[in-house]
């Protein structure tokens, strides 16, 4: 796993002052990350 690319998201919700619909708080958590394939591999310097 290691030089693969991850990414990460959390992201809270919170419903306030609202009618007819329960009060209350909601958290998402996103994470991906590539299904196949290898990395490219680094470009070597130009000299």
């Amino acid at each position: 796993m290691a030089g693969t690319p991850v990414s990460t998201q959390l992201k809270v919700l919170r419903e306030v002052a609202v009618e007819n619909r329960p009060r209350g708080t909601i958290a998402l958590f996103t994470l991906a990350f590539p299904l196949g394939g290898q990395a490219a591999p680094a470009a070597k310097p130009v000299k």
